[in-house]
């Protein structure tokens, strides 16, 4: 007898929480009928997170509006036809935030530019196509991770990788059932995506009281002392140890240059090229003053290592620096289109340059 009134007491709270379930799902739908809202991103076991396959939506950066598209391939890009067309030269670009162009449409970003711009230098090859392989918040050791994974199989002849200076930073990827739990919910559930978004502001408003916040550098850069006052300037970079800062940390550019050790291996295995672009904070385009941290320390030390290793490198600070009385940036990291143009300019004239990809050598490749 006890044993059914468990049963029928277990029975009972189950189907409350059912019936409770479906009233605050469908209270939710209700008064917030944009709920549930895909995603951009979904949690990935391999990656930490990913884009999400297909998402799109008119999105909203910095006062501009843009469109954001993801491919059912994960990628801000158009369609990758594997294999490989006969023909085609192939370039993956791979990167952060800053390689996939928030507040520029897709043929406006960098990535878009340099493959128009090669398409019009390399007479005699039928297709050059750069993939747009850029992912939010993404560092050294994802990027490295997804070309290993996933980026080989778009066969590439030429791997760009952009690095910025926070790239150092490591992940923890999820447990494969909260991977799954969550994504099915995501999508699914418009209750939990609300009370998600509501946790997400409580745990960014917990972080910002704490000393180790990552963008507690954001008031002294908004207040921009740091373009004429070298203390200023000092105290910014110790304030971004969370973030670009950590590039100015010995043991952040040894992470950097040992992922760089295993891309330079696997492209030796895997036949292809690697190019090294090394993006600056715009605090160092923007400055007017020197600083005892030593201003360009992380490009000095990343650009002797990647010579040392053979690695063609390209440096674009010196570059945006020969326009810095011009709008180049959105914020501290993210390029406007004009800043977009001269880094596609730029990459363009450095492969050139290493004569690496050069014309010649791109259609003697394809006759081997």
């Amino acid at each position: 007898m006890k044993r059914n009134q468990i049963a029928v007491n277990l029975f009972i709270s189950a189907a409350a929480i059912l019936f409770m379930a479906v009233v605050l799902e469908g209270g939710i739908r209700l008064l917030f009928p944009d709920h549930p809202q895909p995603d951009r991103f979904r949690l990935s076991t391999l990656l930490g997170w990913e884009w999400t396959p297909g998402y799109e939506a008119v999105e909203h950066f910095k006062g501009v509006d843009y469109q954001m598209k993801i491919s059912t391939q994960g990628l801000r890009n158009e369609l990758v036809v594997v294999p490989k067309p006969a023909g085609t030269y192939r370039i993956l670009a791979l990167g952060d935030s800053i390689t996939e162009g928030p507040g520029v449409e897709l043929q406006g970003t960098l990535i878009k530019i340099l493959e128009r711009l090669l398409a019009e230098k390399w007479v005699g090859i039928e297709t050059v196509e750069v993939v747009n392989a850029g992912t939010g918040d993404y560092g050294t050791e994802q990027e490295l991770i997804w070309l290993r994974e996933r980026g080989v199989s778009y066969e590439p002849d030429l791997v760009i990788l952009n690095l910025y200076l926070n790239d150092s930073r490591s992940f923890v990827p999820p447990a494969s059932f909260t991977a799954a739990y969550n994504n099915f919910l995501v999508e699914h559930s418009a209750f939990y995506t609300f009370w998600r978004s509501l946790v997400r502001q409580q745990l960014v408003a917990q972080n910002q009281a704490t000393t180790d916040f990552r963008f507690r550098f954001l008031p002294a850069w908004e207040a921009g002392g740091w373009r004429t006052d070298s203390k200023a300037l000092t105290q910014l970079i110790q304030s971004a140890d969370q973030d670009w800062g950590l590039a100015w940390y010995d043991e952040e550019l040894l992470r950097i240059e040992g992922m760089l050790t295993e891309m330079i291996q696997l492209a030796q295995t895997e036949g292809f090229e690697l190019q090294l672009v090394i993006f600056p904070v715009n605090v160092q385009v923007y400055t007017q003053v020197d600083t005892p941290l030593d201003l360009t320390g992380p490009q000095y030390e990343l650009v002797h290592f990647a010579r040392q290793q053979g690695l063609p490198v390209l440096d674009l600070l010196p570059v945006l620096r020969a326009y810095n009385d011009e709008v180049l940036y959105y914020d501290q990291a993210h390029l406007t289109p004009h800043g977009h143009e001269l880094a596609a300019e730029a990459i363009q004239d450095a492969l050139e340059e290493n004569q690496q990809v050069s014309k010649w050598e791109i259609l003697k490749s394809m006759l081997k």
